[in-house]
């Protein structure tokens, strides 16, 4: 069940780096504005997505030691380039389908640092439950990308 979601993490991600950059309802300025704030962040955060999918493929053969400090280190790149991406204004016609991608992706953040947690507290338990946790916010944030790809037309 893991591997299932190890390549749909960097597809998601790589989904909500594509589909946020412009409207067709909005303002040049606005669309401008917010496509090139993306488009900044795009190539990091999808390289985060590869990284992040690569320690869950990884993470079986780790010390609980290596693992947490992996996941510390991958959510708190994680968070930074969620940080910026929240800071973008996205056009009005996008605003609704933004915000579903956001909140997961806030959900995932969350996620990543409860996977390092739970292997520096060797809680295998919580571990499971933050990376099936995972799994539910990638799903709600690829909704919201997939949303946005459409509304403007990017394949």
């Amino acid at each position: 069940m893991r591997r299932a979601r190890k390549p749909m993490l960097a597809a998601v991600l790589c989904v909500l780096a594509a589909g946020c950059g412009g409207g067709s309802s909005t303002t040049t300025s606005t669309r401008s504005t917010f496509r090139a704030g993306y488009l900044k962040l795009r190539g990091p955060l999808n390289q985060t997505g590869t990284a992040i999918a690569a320690e869950i493929t990884a993470s079986p053969h780790q010390t609980d030691a290596q693992v947490a400090s992996a996941f510390a280190g991958l959510a708190g790149r994680f968070h930074r380039q969620l940080a910026t991406l929240e800071a973008l204004k996205p056009p009005p016609s996008l605003s609704s389908a933004f915000a579903a991608a956001t909140t997961g992706a806030t959900r995932m953040d969350a996620d990543l640092r409860a996977v390092s947690v739970a292997a520096t507290k060797h809680d295998a338990d919580a571990a499971r439950k933050a990376t099936a946790a995972l799994g539910r916010d990638l799903t709600a944030t690829g909704v919201g990308a997939a949303q946005i790809k459409r509304s403007l037309g990017i394949k």
